[in-house]
């Protein structure tokens, strides 16, 4: 099948926006998706597409830093980027070099980088520096957990969370706690990292259909319920790489179940009741929002469809 992803790959990077039928140049080429694209063409054997992305991070490196985005034109802006796109560059040269794919430069940039990481300051981007880290330092990985333990302090039994509020791409969070587990066998961490999806997965099936908090109101502390719009496909991917990481840990037919109905959304099992992408191509929308489906399709959205599929699919990890 040729995915509508595809499409969205260039010889420079990979398109950040689109409306559904086209780029739109105005929007440019972003480090996120590009470094999480890596790993979705890696998961998919798609070597060519890997190694335009693999350059675009590459290129994109200023020192132990990265620009966060780059105009149609080419020309790299937004410096420093964003802590989680940095993390998330870890996570792709960390998945890298598990499959091999240039050890070498992979090994460069992260020896740049690697003792910058401890010095972020947001928990996701924490988490996805630990995705990464497990592959290529233990050291570094077990510090960063560490780091990810001590804001564990703040929760409550009422209130599992790390934040006062829950907002986006919340599951990356235990799931970067449960990869840690699975590679260091800390136990420990891995029942944080249950109580904290525990809790997640009540917020978002408690008296609503399932479906991500939306960021049109996200979930304070205190509220009664989460809000259902917008919701996005990068929230509900988290939770199916988690699912399947508890599976991983604990063989329980009841956590395979669990991604499985949250690869279900995609399919129609959602607020709107539709199915939220095209199956000759696997063109996913950007979200649901208020009372219609957002059918614009950006690199986010089917990046996500490709790897919560693949992780399902694989019964693995990345």
């Amino acid at each position: 099948m040729k995915y509508f992803f595809d499409s969205l790959v260039d010889s420079f990077g990979v398109h950040h926006h689109t409306d559904g039928r086209r780029w739109l140049k105005e929007s440019g080429y972003s480090l996120d998706d590009a470094a999480r694209g890596l790993i979705s063409c890696l998961a998919h054997n798609d070597l060519g597409r890997a190694e335009v992305l693999f350059d675009y991070i590459s290129r994109s490196r200023k020192g132990s830093d990265f620009y966060g985005f780059a105009t149609s034109s080419g020309q790299f802006n937004t410096y420093p980027s964003s802590e989680d796109a940095k993390g998330q560059v870890a996570w792709a040269l960390g998945y890298s070099l598990s499959a091999g794919f240039k050890p070498q430069e992979c090994r460069k940039i992260l020896v740049r980088i690697g003792p910058t990481l401890p010095k972020m300051k947001h928990i996701r981007g924490y988490a996805y520096a630990l995705l990464g880290a497990i592959y290529w330092d233990a050291g570094l990985a077990k510090q960063l957990a560490g780091k990810m333990d001590k804001l564990l302090q703040n929760c409550t039994k009422d209130w599992y969370w790390l934040e006062q509020r829950i907002t986006y791409a919340n599951a990356i969070i235990p799931y970067s706690l449960l990869r840690y587990s699975l590679i260091s066998g800390d136990k420990t961490m891995a029942d944080k990292a249950y109580k904290l999806l525990g809790f997640l997965e009540e917020v978002c099936t408690k008296g609503r259909v399932l479906g991500p908090v939306g960021n049109d109101g996200w979930f304070q502390k205190g509220q009664a319920r989460p809000a259902d719009y917008s919701q996005q496909p990068v929230d509900v991917a988290y939770m199916v790489l988690a699912w399947v990481a508890c599976y991983q840990f604990d063989g329980q037919r009841a956590s395979l179940t669990n991604a499985k109905q949250w690869l279900n959304w995609f399919e129609g099992d959602n607020i709107a009741k539709q199915k939220m992408y095209q199956p000759k191509n696997l063109k996913c929308y950007d979200g649901i929002n208020r009372g219609e489906i957002n059918r614009h399709s950006g690199a986010e959205s089917n990046i996500c469809l490709l790897l919560a599929r693949a992780v399902y699919k694989s019964r693995t990890s990345l």
